[in-house]
C-alpha cells in the first residue's frame, strides 16, 4: 500500500497581508469614516420597531382635529406623529439579501464554517476543492434564507390586507365623510364606525349613537376577555351624538400622554371652548383591533396611529428562554472544538519535527516553485490544512435537526387526545417551539388557585348580614322556563331575610325622602351593593336593543293614596288567584298547604330569643282549614326550599307578588290580616310545577308586564365570574340589575320597579387596594351613597369605630363567619357603605376632578382621592363564594409529587381559604406538620426563620433518616451534591412538611437578605403555600428560586395576573378558563386543565428530554469518530495533512448519508411507555439525572467513540498492508465500515422499533450503495486528485472486502453491546430495586427493554 504527501503551493501569504492594511487604508482612512461605516449598517440592518424618543421639547402629545378649525395646527403637528400604516415585515426586496445574511452569520456554527470555507480558498492550504467545502454552508444558508423569506412574505400579505381595509373618515376638503383605506388614516382624523367594525387606530370617543352617549367594545383580540367593555364619549354633554355630531363645528383638542404599551392607562384631557379642561382616561378609548359590539355606531378622534397604537407596541420581542439541554449542548460543542484544536496542534507539531528530521529526503517534495517551506511555517499550515479536514467535528447540521426533532415532539404533543378538552374544544397548543425539552427537566411548579386549580365557576354559597348568617346548600343552573333569560345559577331566598327587604322598601316607600337607619335598611343596602358595586355589564338581545326602559314611580301624597293602592293589588292578585287555580287539574278550590314560618304566624327573628332553633332555611308545610285548600296536598307534603326555588322565581317575577310579601303579624284574635291572604297567594304560585301560564291579558290587569319586559332578553357578562354570582345572589332576594351606563345604573326592587341610581363615580378594582367602590344617588332618598367591596383585609381596616355595642356585635360575628367560610374554601368578600353629606361629596368631587384633568402626578392625586372616600365605612356584610376544584387536580398533585416535583401555591387569596384549598388538592395533606412564616418585621422574620429551622433539625435529628437527604432538591443542590438516596423513587421522596406565608413576608424576605434561610426552609418542606401573593410578587418568587438555586421552573395561570409569573419562569403555561387568554398569549404552552399537565411533563416532557439528550450526544459521538479515523490516518502519511477519504465522501456523509436514521429515531422512539409513565411518575427523574450527567455521558462516549474509529481505521489498514491498493480505494471501505458501525450503534441505542426506523436505516445503505456505484463507475476525474473510477468494481471482486465489512462491525460494537446487556440483565436500575410491582407487572420481557435508556 502506498502513501503520499500532498505538495501545494504555500506562497503569498504576506501579499495577502499587506493587501489587507491596502485595503484598510483605502475605506476607513480616519476612525470617522469608520464610524460613519457603522452608522450605515446599523441603518441597513437595524431593527424596524419605531424609535418613540421625545420630539424636541415635547413633554406631551397635543392632538388636533383635522377640519377648518384647526388647519394649520393639526398640518404643523402632523410631522411628529405616525401614519397608520403597519409594517411588520424584516425584510424588503433590496435588504433580503445582505440582512438576512448578516443575521444568519450571528450564530457562531455559521461563523465557524464560513471561516473553514475563507481557509479552503487559500492555494497554499486548500484541502478540497473550492466549490465543494461551500456546498454545505450553501444549503443551510439558503434552506433558512427561504424559511425565513416565506414567513415574511406571509407577514408583508397580512399587513397588505390590513392595510387596505376600508374605513369612514371625514373629509374636510369635500365637507362630508368618505371611504379611505386605514392605511390613509392621519392623527387626528375623525373617524365613524358601525356595529361589528373593527377599530383601525386607538381612537378617543366622542359621540355615539346610543341614548347616553356609551358603546359597547370587544377586546378579545388584546386581551382575550369575550365580554364586553363599556366605553363612554369624552364629551361633557350626553345630548350630543351621532346624528347631531358636526366635525366642522368640534372645537376641541386633545392633550395626551406619549405612546406607551400600557392598554390599562392613558392620560390625556380635552380642552374645550373658554379653555374648559375635561380629564379622559383608558375609559374613553377605543383601542386599535377591538370590535365595536352592540351600538349602532361611533365617532372617533385618532389618537394613535400605525406603529404608535397599544396594540402594536405590545407586540414586543419576549423573553427569549433557553433549555438548560440547549447550554449544555454549548458546552458540549466547546469541548469539541477543543478536541479539533488538539489535533490540529498534534498535527502540525508532528508535521514540524517530519520537516525538520527528514528535510531534502527523497519522499520530501517541494513546493511548486522549487523551494522548501521552514518548520515552523509547514506546522501552520498543517494546522489549517486539518481544521479544514476535521471541520466536521463541530456538527452543522445538528442545529437543523434538533429544530426538527422539536417540531416532532410539538406536533404529537397536540395531536395526543389526552390533551384535548371535548367540552370546551380546546386542544394543546406549543407557542414556544425552541423549549419543548424543558419540560422534562422540571424541578420547581409555581401554580395559581383560582381559575388554575379550581373551576373559576362561581357558586352563591352563603352571606351574613347584619349579623344574621344565611347558607345555601344548593344552586341550580338555568331559568327553567323564567321569562328572564339569565346564564347565573338561581338561589332559593331565605324568608327572614326576603322580609327585611320588603320591609326596607315599603319604609322607603312611606318616606321616599328621608334618610332612614335601621337594620331593614342594612339589608337592603347590602343586596343594593352586590348588584352595583362590580363591573358587570347587562347585554340585551337584538330584539331588545334600543328599548328604553321602563321607570316605575311610585310617589304617595298621603297613606291613605297607598293604602287604596295595596287594596286595589290584593283585589287583583285574589282575581289571578282564583283565575290560576280554576285551571289546574280542572278544580276551582285546590287545597294549599301554607308556610309555617314561625311560631303565632310570625316570621322568624334571628334576634328574637324565643325560638333560637328554628331553622330559617327550611319551610315547613302543614294544612289549613281556613284558607284555600288544595286537591292533592301530597304532591307537596314532603316539599322543601331547594324544591320550590325554581317556581318561586316565576311567582316572584310574573306576579310581582313581592309587595304583597308577609310582613305584618297575625292580631290577637286570631284574624288574618293581609299579609296571611299574600302568604297563601306566594304558597300557591310558588309550588305550581310549571302548569299555570296567564296570558298577556291578566299581566296587563297585574300592572306587572313593564317590569317583566325590563328583565327578557338579559344577560349579564363580566371580567370576574364571582361577580356574576353576587349579581345573581341579589336577583334572588328582589334587587335586580337592569342596566348599567356610563352615568345611570337600572335597577329593579321588590315592590317599586325599576329605578336610576344615577352613577356619581366608579372607584375601579386595583390589586393595591383589593377592593372597589361606587358612589351613587339614591333616588329614592336622594342621598349620596358609597358602595364598597373587597377583601375583608382590605375593608375592615377602613370601617369607623362603632358607634354602639350592636355595631360591634355584628363586625366580630361578621368575622367569625368570614373566618369560617375561609376554612371551608370559599372566596370571602366583605361589603360595606358610607353616607356622603352634600356639601363633603362636592369638596370631594372637586378634589377627583382635579386628579382627573391632571397629566403630572396624576396617579397619586388618584389614590389619594380613592383613600380619602374609602374610609369611614359601615360594615353590612360579608359574602361566601364557592370555586370547585377541576376534575383530576388532587391525582395530578399527587403524581407530580412522587415525580419529585416541589409544588408552590401562590394565590391572592386569604390565608385560610388557601389552606383549605391546599388540603383539598392534596398540595397539603392532614398530617403535614405546617409550617407557618407570616410577620411584619424583618428582624422578627429572621428569628422566625431561625427558630423553625432549629425545630427541623431537632425533629429530623430524632429520625432515623434526615429529611433532606430524601429531598431531590434540598440545600445542598445549590452546591450540586447529591445524597445516595436522591433517586430512591416512591413516598421516601417526600417529607411530610409545609410551608405557609404571605405576600408582604415574601417580599421582606426579599430585601431583607434573608433568601438562603427561607430557600433553606423552603426545601425542607415539599410544599409551599403563599396567599395574599400579588403579581409582581409571584414573578418575584420564581426568579428567586432560579437565581439562587439555578433550578428549571415552571408556572402555570389562567388569568391576567399569572402574566408576570408564567413569563418569568423557564416554562410557562397557560390555562385557557374563564379570565380570558391573558395567560395563554404570554405563556409558552397552553391547556385547558389543570390535569394535562400530569401527561404533558411525566410523559411528553420524559421523552423529549430524554429524546433530545440522546440525539446529541449520537451526532456528537457519530462525527467525533468519523474526525477520528482521520485522525489516525495522519500517523501513517507523516502528518501531511492528506486524507484516504474522497472528498465527496467527506461533504455527503453528514448531509445524505446519515442524516435521516438519527432525526426518526428523535422523533419516534419511546424510552418508556405512557402508561408506565403514568402510573410510576418517580420514573420522570430519570430525565433530570440524565441531563445533569450528560458531561460524563459525553466524556464516555468519546472514549468510545475513539475504540470504535481504531477498530475501523486499523482492521482494514491491516488487512490491506500487503497490498497495492492507494488510498482512495482503501478509504471506501472504510467510509463503507464506519457508516454501518454508526447505524448499528444507532440501533443498538433504540428502544422503540417500527417499520419507520428500518425504512430509514436500510434507506440509508441503499442510498450510500447506489451513490457509490454510480460515482465509481461513471466519475473518471470529477475531484482531482483523486480518482474514483474503477474502485467499487474492484471491491466487489476482493474477498477481504466482505471479511473486513464482516468482522470490523462486530469488534467495534462489542464492548458497546456486552455493556448494555449487563447494565439491563444485573443492573436495572433504581426504577426496578425502588417498585417491585414495576419489575412483576413487566416480568414477562415485552416492555423490559423499554425501561432503559
Amino acid at each position: 500500500m502506498t502513501s503520499s504527501r500532498r505538495a501545494a503551493p504555500r506562497d503569498g501569504r504576506g501579499r495577502a497581508h499587506e493587501g489587507c492594511q491596502c485595503f484598510g487604508w483605502l475605506f476607513f482612512p480616519t476612525m470617522g469614516a469608520w464610524m460613519r461605516f457603522q452608522r450605515a449598517v446599523r441603518c441597513l440592518f437595524g431593527a424596524g420597531r419605531p424609535h418613540l424618543a421625545k420630539t424636541g421639547a415635547e413633554q406631551h402629545r397635543m392632538i388636533y382635529p383635522r377640519n377648518a378649525l384647526f388647519a394649520k395646527e393639526s398640518d404643523r403637528h402632523a410631522k411628529h406623529h405616525k401614519d397608520n400604516v403597519v409594517k411588520t415585515t424584516k425584510y424588503s426586496l433590496f435588504t433580503f439579501l445582505p440582512k438576512n445574511i448578516y443575521e444568519q452569520f450571528h450564530r457562531f456554527a455559521n461563523l465557524y464554517f464560513l471561516l473553514v470555507v475563507v481557509l479552503n480558498w487559500v492555494p497554499f492550504i486548500e484541502a478540497f476543492n473550492k466549490e465543494i467545502t461551500f456546498l454545505p454552508l450553501l444549503g443551510v444558508l439558503l434552506t433558512i434564507a427561504i424559511k425565513d423569506g416565506i414567513e415574511d412574505y406571509r407577514r408583508h400579505c397580512m399587513d397588505k390586507n390590513i392595510n387596505h381595509k376600508q374605513v369612514t373618515t371625514y373629509c374636510s376638503a369635500k365637507g362630508r365623510f368618505c371611504e379611505q383605506f386605514w392605511k390613509d388614516l392621519k392623527v387626528g382624523d375623525l373617524v365613524l364606525l358601525r356595529q361589528d367594525e373593527v377599530v383601525p387606530a386607538d381612537l378617543l370617543l366622542l359621540a355615539s349613537s346610543t341614548q347616553h352617549n356609551v358603546c359597547m367594545l370587544n377586546t378579545s383580540s388584546l386581551d382575550g376577555e369575550n365580554n364586553a367593555k363599556l366605553r363612554h364619549a369624552a364629551q361633557a354633554s350626553d345630548t350630543a351624538d351621532c346624528s347631531t355630531f358636526e366635525p366642522e363645528n368640534f372645537s376641541s383638542f386633545v392633550e395626551c400622554e406619549r405612546p406607551n404599551p400600557d392598554i390599562m392607562t392613558f392620560k390625556g384631557i380635552l380642552v374645550q371652548r373658554h379653555q374648559q379642561r375635561i380629564g379622559l382616561d383608558h375609559r374613553n378609548l377605543l383601542l386599535r383591533g377591538c370590535t365595536i359590539v352592540n351600538t349602532e355606531s361611533v365617532l372617533g378622534l385618532v389618537i394613535y396611529a400605525g406603529l404608535e397604537t397599544k396594540a402594536y407596541l405590545n407586540v414586543s420581542t419576549t423573553k427569549t428562554k433557553q433549555s438548560r439541554l440547549e447550554n449544555a449542548l454549548n458546552v458540549l460543542v466547546t469541548y469539541c472544538i477543543l478536541m479539533l484544536f488538539a489535533m490540529c496542534l498534534f498535527t502540525a507539531i508532528g508535521e514540524g519535527f517530519w520537516v525538520y528530521t527528514y528535510r531534502g529526503a527523497i519522499f520530501d517534495l517541494p513546493d511548486w516553485h522549487g523551494t522548501w517551506l521552514p518548520a515552523p511555517l509547514a506546522g501552520v499550515c498543517t494546522f489549517l490544512i486539518m481544521i479544514i479536514i476535521l471541520q466536521v467535528m463541530v456538527p452543522i447540521s445538528l442545529y437543523i435537526t434538533i429544530e426538527a426533532i422539536k417540531l416532532g415532539h410539538v406536533y404529537f404533543m397536540q395531536q395526543d387526545i389526552d390533551l384535548y378538552d371535548c367540552q370546551q374544544d380546546v386542544r394543546f397548543q406549543c407557542r414556544s417551539l425552541n423549549i419543548p425539552e424543558s419540560l422534562g427537566q422540571v424541578q420547581f411548579l409555581f401554580s395559581d388557585k383560582t381559575g388554575t386549580l379550581t373551576e373559576n365557576c362561581m357558586e352563591f354559597r352563603c352571606f351574613v348580614v347584619a349579623g344574621h348568617e344565611v347558607s345555601h346548600s344548593t344552586t341550580k343552573q338555568g331559568s327553567h322556563g323564567l321569562p328572564v333569560k339569565l346564564k347565573e345559577p338561581l338561589l332559593a331566598p331565605d324568608p327572614w331575610v326576603l322580609n327585611c327587604v320588603h320591609k326596607a322598601v315599603d319604609q322607603l316607600k312611606l318616606m321616599p325622602n328621608v334618610s332612614l337607619v335601621s337594620r331593614e335598611m342594612d339589608i337592603l343596602d347590602f343586596f343594593i351593593a352586590l348588584a352595583i358595586c362590580n363591573s358587570v355589564m347587562v347585554v340585551r338581545s337584538k330584539n331588545h336593543l334600543g328599548r328604553e326602559l321602563p321607570i316605575v314611580k311610585r310617589n304617595f301624597s298621603s297613606m291613605k293614596e297607598m293604602e287604596e293602592e295595596e287594596n286595589r293589588e290584593i283585589e287583583e292578585g285574589n282575581k289571578m288567584l282564583s283565575l290560576g287555580f280554576s285551571d289546574v287539574q280542572g278544580h276551582s278550590s285546590p287545597e294549599v298547604p301554607e308556610l309555617n314560618l314561625g311560631s303565632k304566624g310570625q316570621f322568624w327573628d334571628p334576634f328574637h330569643t324565643e325560638e333560637p332553633g328554628h331553622n330559617p332555611g327550611h319551610l315547613n308545610y302543614r294544612n289549613r282549614s281556613s284558607g284555600p285548600t288544595c286537591k292533592e296536598p301530597s304532591v307537596l307534603a314532603d316539599a322543601t326550599l331547594e324544591d320550590i326555588s325554581d317556581n318561586f322565581q316565576i311567582a316572584l317575577r310574573r306576579y310581582k307578588a313581592s309587595d304583597q310579601y308577609p310582613y305584618q303579624e297575625v292580631d290577637n284574635k286570631g284574624r288574618k290580616s293581609r299579609c296571611n291572604e299574600r302568604q297563601c297567594a306566594y304558597a300557591s304560585y310558588s309550588n305550581l310545577n310549571g302548569g299555570f301560564e296567564p296570558d298577556e291579558q291578566e299581566m296587563e290587569s297585574a300592572g306587572r308586564k313593564d317590569e317583566l319586559e325590563a328583565e327578557e332578553g338579559m344577560r349579564y357578562e363580566a371580567q370576574s365570574t364571582d361577580e356574576v354570582a353576587l349579581v345573581a345572589a341579589a336577583r334572588a332576594y328582589g334587587v335586580v340589575l337592569l342596566d348599567r351606563t356610563v352615568h345611570h345604573l337600572m335597577l329593579s326592587l321588590p315592590g317599586v320597579g325599576p329605578l336610576k341610581f344615577d352613577l356619581l363615580h366608579e372607584l375601579a378594582f386595583e390589586v393595591e387596594r383589593r377592593m372597589m367602590s361606587v358612589v351613587v344617588r339614591h333616588p329614592l332618598t336622594g342621598q349620596t351613597m358609597v358602595y364598597a367591596k373587597g377583601a375583608d383585609s382590605a375593608v375592615m381596616k377602613l370601617l369607623k369605630i362603632p358607634e354602639v355595642p350592636d355595631n360591634l356585635r355584628i363586625r366580630t360575628t361578621t368575622q367569625q363567619h368570614l373566618n369560617s367560610y375561609a376554612e371551608r374554601g370559599l372566596r370571602t368578600l366583605c361589603i360595606a357603605k358610607k353616607h356622603l353629606e352634600v356639601e363633603d361629596y362636592e369638596k370631594w368631587a372637586k378634589q377627583r376632578r382635579q386628579a382627573e384633568d391632571a397629566l403630572e402626578q396624576r396617579e397619586e392625586l388618584l389614590q389619594s382621592s380613592v383613600a380619602s372616600m374609602e374610609a369611614n365605612l359601615t360594615l353590612l356584610g360579608a359574602t361566601g363564594v364557592e370555586d370547585r376544584l377541576q376534575e383530576g387536580v388532587p391525582q395530578t398533585i399527587d403524581a407530580l409529587r412522587h415525580a419529585g416535583l416541589r409544588l408552590w401555591m401562590l394565590t391572592g387569596d386569604k390565608q385560610e381559604t388557601a389552606l383549605s384549598v391546599a388540603y383539598s388538592c392534596h398540595l397539603l395533606q392532614k398530617h403535614d406538620d405546617v409550617c407557618s412564616i407570616i410577620t411584619n418585621s424583618p428582624d422578627a422574620c429572621q428569628v422566625l426563620l431561625k427558630n423553625v429551622l432549629w425545630d427541623i433539625d431537632c425533629q429530623d435529628l430524632e429520625t432515623t433518616h434526615h429529611t433532606s437527604s430524601h429531598m431531590p432538591l434540598s440545600l445542598s443542590y445549590c452546591c450540586k451534591k447529591r445524597s445516595p438516596n436522591y433517586l430512591e423513587g416512591g413516598d421516601s421522596m417526600i417529607c411530610h412538611r409545609g410551608l405557609l406565608l404571605d405576600g408582604e413576608t415574601l417580599e421582606m424576605v426579599l430585601n431583607s437578605g434573608l433568601e438562603l434561610d427561607f430557600l433553606m426552609l423552603a426545601n425542607r418542606c415539599h410544599a409551599v403555600l403563599c396567599c395574599r401573593a400579588t403579581p409582581n410578587q409571584k414573578a418575584l418568587a420564581v426568579r428567586l428560586v432560579q437565581k439562587k438555586l439555578h433550578a428549571v421552573t415552571l408556572a402555570i395561570g389562567d388569568g391576567a395576573n399569572d402574566v408576570c409569573m408564567i413569563q418569568e419562569a423557564d416554562v410557562g403555561v397557560g390555562i385557557q378558563g374563564q379570565e380570558g387568554l391573558q395567560a395563554v398569549l404570554s405563556s409558552d404552552f397552553a391547556v385547558s386543565r389543570f390535569k394535562h399537565l400530569q401527561k404533558l411533563i411525566l410523559v411528553h416532557g420524559h421523552w423529549s428530554s430524554i429524546r433530545l439528550t440522546n440525539i446529541i450526544l449520537y451526532f456528537l459521538y457519530k462525527n467525533a469518530m468519523f474526525v477520528f479515523f482521520l485522525f489516525w490516518y495522519q500517523l501513517f502519511c507523516g502528518f501531511s495533512g492528506s486524507t484516504t477519504l474522497d472528498q465527496w465522501y467527506l461533504i455527503l456523509f453528514n448531509l445524505v448519508f446519515t442524516s435521516i436514521p438519527p432525526l426518526v429515531t428523535a422523533v419516534f422512539d419511546r424510552p418508556v411507555t405512557p402508561q408506565a409513565l403514568m402510573k410510576f411518575p418517580h420514573l420522570y427523574q430519570c430525565s433530570l439525572m440524565q441531563q445533569e450527567s450528560i458531561i460524563v455521558v459525553f466524556w464516555v462516549t468519546m472514549v468510545d467513540a475513539v475504540y470504535q474509529s481504531l477498530a475501523c481505521f486499523l482492521l482494514p489498514y491491516f488487512a490491506y498492508a500487503d497490498s497495492d491498493v492507494d488510498i482512495f480505494t482503501l478509504g471506501t471501505p472504510l467510509t463503507t465500515l464506519t457508516l454501518i458501525t454508526i447505524l448499528g450503534h444507532l440501533a443498538i441505542e433504540t428502544t422503540t422499533w417500527t417499520w419507520v426506523h428500518c425504512a430509514t436505516m436500510v434507506g440509508s445503505l441503499l442510498v450510500y450503495a447506489i451513490f457509490l456505484g454510480i460515482y465509481s463507475s461513471l466519475c473518471l476525474t470529477c475531484s482531482p486528485p483523486s480518482n474514483p473510477y474503477g474502485v467499487n468494481q474492484y471491491l466487489v471482486q476482493d474477498s477481504r472486502n466482505y471479511l473486513v465489512c464482516l468482522i470490523t462491525p462486530v469488534v467495534a460494537l462489542l464492548p458497546r453491546v456486552v455493556v448494555r446487556a449487563l447494565q439491563r440483565t444485573l443492573y436495572p436500575g433504581y426504577k426496578m430495586r425502588s417498585h417491585p410491582s414495576l419489575h412483576v407487572e413487566l416480568s414477562d420481557g415485552s416492555n423490559f427493554a423499554r425501561l432503559h435508556y
